[in-house]
């Protein structure tokens, strides 16, 4: 953008630039949204949205229970993913609003409007897209909200955020709904002029207003261009070597496979890793395994990412369990021997209705292992650009960065204080030969250990 915008100042001066000022900035609509505002966007609309739909369903004549983000219907549940939320579609709808409002020559005020009424204009789509499932899955076929179909619905409902849109436009500016001499004027609205004919026979000429030549820069405002190109220039360089450095440091592998199915008297099986989890949560690798002894199982998940700045979204129990209709019953902290180091997991118990679970988690990037603070910290604020300083300022780039995160989880019934203490030995044994497999995240001695 720096190029483009120095090259623009070179060639047609200041007011060119300002003409083409918005098709530039538009460009800005293909960056990644930060996690510090994509979160509080997602749950406000998932909330909305799983509103919307458990508040129409019954209307329809399908009963329903909601349960956090999860729709409770009689022949199953419905849950309104992240995906569903409308999240994915805000920066392609906003960006359709942002470009009417620019065609069809709003106020700035107005164009602002247009641009902030379609996040509930999401939010009321994407309610109309978990109705329209609901409906589907209790009357014709469950089928129909899975795989291929579900993929086409999202498309439709993004083709109806647009009708949504245009209709927005229209009530915002009905005497001017879509103005089609836009396409071909300024974007301060200024039309283009043309010479009289000449008398000596030549074909007539167009420019701007002031002639094809007024807005040149001179002296000065060359030099301005000129430098603005060559620091473009000079940053470009910067980014492919930063580029190549990263290339070449220590990556981190994480051979999940080579972890033994048999841990004493656990005996697990692999689980297939269904695509939209796998695309949700974008992993580099994972295993999802079920242990069993003793007449009950535990599920094993253990993901890891080469890089934190793959990680899209946040996922963690605080926040997945309380969408389905949990409650946090408990939650501590537990230093289990592992690695040859000292292993802080947290162990968290939550409840919904007469069903209650067990779950142990624990993150951590290279061998630091996370504590509840830096828990609370990325689910809160995220991290999906602090790519920018780690690749800058990081100086021991020995150490692998990589992500990795470990949760076991296990209903909990009859005799709970048994079931947690053989859930904490199973953890014990997965950490073991999940550090002898990955040693580069094995993590270090606790301070009362080294006294």
């Amino acid at each position: 953008m720096a190029a483009a915008a120095g090259f623009l100042l070179r060639v047609g001066g200041p007011g060119h630039l300002h003409r083409l000022a918005f098709p530039l900035g538009f460009v800005l609509f293909a960056l990644p949204v930060p996690n510090r505002l994509l979160g509080p966007l997602q749950f406000a609309l998932q909330s909305a949205t799983t509103a919307a739909a458990a508040a129409a369903l019954p209307v329809c004549g399908v009963p329903v229970e909601r349960h956090g983000f999860v729709l409770s219907l009689p022949d199953g549940d419905l849950g309104v993913a992240e995906a569903c939320s409308g999240v994915r579609s805000v920066t392609a709808l906003v960006a359709l609003a942002a470009f009417v409002a620019w065609h069809a020559g709003f106020t700035f005020r107005r164009g602002v409007a247009l641009v902030v009424l379609t996040v509930p204009l999401i939010a009321a789509v994407n309610a109309v897209r978990v109705v329209v499932s609901g409906l589907l899955h209790a009357y014709v076929d469950p089928e129909l909200i899975r795989g291929n179909w579900h993929e086409a619905l999202g498309i439709a409902m993004i083709f109806l955020g647009l009708g949504g849109i245009l209709g927005l436009a229209r009530w915002l500016d009905p005497r001017n709904p879509h103005n089609p001499d836009r396409a071909v004027s300024g974007a301060d609205g200024t039309q283009p002029t043309t010479s009289r004919n000449r008398t000596d026979g030549t074909q007539p000429t167009t420019s701007g207003a002031d002639g094809p030549t007024a807005g040149r820069p001179r002296g000065a405002g060359r030099r301005v261009a000129a430098a603005v190109l060559v620091a473009s220039a000079a940053a470009t360089v910067a980014a492919h070597v930063l580029g190549w450095e990263v290339e070449r440091e220590i990556a981190a592998t994480a051979p999940f496979h080579e972890i033994p199915a048999r841990l004493g008297r656990w005996v697990a099986h692999d689980l297939p890793i269904p695509d939209e989890v796998a695309g949700m949560l974008t992993f580099d690798t994972a295993l999802q395994r079920t242990y069993r002894d003793l007449g009950y199982e535990v599920r094993v998940w253990a993901v890891y990412w080469s890089s934190r700045n793959m990680v899209k979204g946040y996922h963690h129990p605080d926040v997945c369990w309380p969408n389905r209709g949990f409650r946090l019953l408990s939650r501590e902290v537990l230093a289990v021997p592992a690695g040859g180091g000292t292993l802080p997991i947290t162990v968290r118990e939550f409840a919904r209705g007469s069903e209650r679970q067990l779950i142990l988690y624990w993150t951590q990037e290279g061998r630091r292992v996370w504590s509840i603070d830096d828990e609370h910290r990325v689910q809160a604020a995220g991290d999906s650009h602090d790519w920018l300083g780690e690749r800058l300022f990081r100086r021991d780039r020995s150490e692998p960065t990589g992500r990795l995160m470990v949760l076991l989880g296990t209903p909990l019934w009859g005799d709970a204080a048994a079931i947690r203490d053989q859930t904490l030995d199973l953890a014990r044994r997965f950490a073991d030969e999940l550090y002898r497999v990955c040693p580069w995240a094995a993590p270090p001695l606790a301070e009362s250990d080294h006294r």
